[in-house]
């Protein structure tokens, strides 16, 4: 069985990722190795939550504990590189916590069986998914995976249920069967 991935929105986490040289810029739905990798990383929280969870997100990045990476090695998974980051709240910097690159993108989306909207002011032989209704996923694609990212809608993080019993205990994760899955609730 696969699962959903997503941040719990509590608390809710104002904030941005910055990075030491400006010239350089990470797109975290590629699913690919970064090719410049920055010197320096900095989550900067605008607002103030009495503790941060071990996963949150911004700007499209998944930001993760080292509990987070531990339990992603301990359930097998390899596809992802951690950068460490400096979060800046209240005038402090704290170490500890790193920007998760999930390397794989699969394409496993049974587009025949989910239901979903595209985004129809693009070029019509592209397939970008504006809203998903319910997922389904092909699952003969994914089985020798733990984690990746849906090719055809790149927000989404799916994991193993190894990854899933691994994660269950850590603050800020949110877990939902993969199969039947809605977006919905984030709108």
């Amino acid at each position: 069985m696969f699962f959903v991935l997503e941040y719990t929105n509590s608390p809710a986490i104002i904030g941005g990722l910055s990075y030491q040289e400006s010239s350089i810029g990470c797109d975290w739905l590629e699913g690919m190795k970064l090719a410049s990798v920055p010197e320096q990383m900095f989550v900067t929280i605008e607002n103030s939550p009495a503790a941060l969870p071990d996963y949150f997100d911004v700007a499209d990045a998944p930001v993760v504990s080292g509990d987070f990476i531990n339990a992603l090695s301990s359930a097998g998974a390899d596809n992802f590189e951690a950068y460490p980051v400096l979060v800046e709240i209240n005038g402090q910097a704290l170490s500890g916590f790193f920007a998760l690159n999930i390397i794989g993108r699969v394409s496993a989306l049974d587009q025949e069986k989910s239901d979903y909207v595209l985004d129809t002011s693009e070029d019509p032989e592209d397939l970008i998914i504006m809203r998903m209704k319910s997922m389904a996923l092909k699952s003969e694609f994914i089985q020798s995976f733990h984690l990746f990212r849906l090719d055809e809608y790149q927000d989404v993080i799916i994991i193993s249920e190894s990854v899933k019993n691994k994660i269950s205990a850590l603050t800020g994760v949110k877990v939902s069967p993969a199969q039947g899955w809605s977006d919905s609730h984030r709108f």
